[in-house]
């Protein structure tokens, strides 16, 4: 490889060989597809906050984002990472404390 990181023709013995092609396995499973749908869910969201459609409060905002954390560790629990699901794991527990905020306010009903 050369600087640039991509594969380079190279001289032996004066003859220019071209570099050798790896074919790429795109394994993608259903739970790749689960997870994409989870991402989706979670930018969506936030696009949606950004754009002032949604508040932080809102249920449907906290809903998008919780149900998008789980979808994404459904997806590490068959190719795990420990951050990606660190991530999603406070995600998930920051957007469930939002929903249940409510229950324990001190408002009169």
């Amino acid at each position: 490889m050369g600087l640039t990181g991509k594969a380079e023709p190279f001289r032996t013995e004066g003859v220019l060989v071209a570099p050798e092609i790896k074919e790429v396995d795109l394994d993608y499973g259903w739970f790749d597809l689960v997870g994409n749908i989870g991402v989706l869910l979670m930018v969506v969201a936030y696009l949606l906050l950004q754009l002032e459609k949604l508040s932080s409060a809102a249920v449907s905002y906290l809903l998008l984002n919780a149900v998008g954390a789980v979808l994404v560790i459904i997806s590490l629990s068959f190719r795990f990472n420990l951050s990606a699901f660190l991530m999603e794991a406070f995600w998930l527990l920051i957007s469930l404390y939002g929903l249940t905020k409510p229950l324990f306010s001190k408002r009169a009903i």
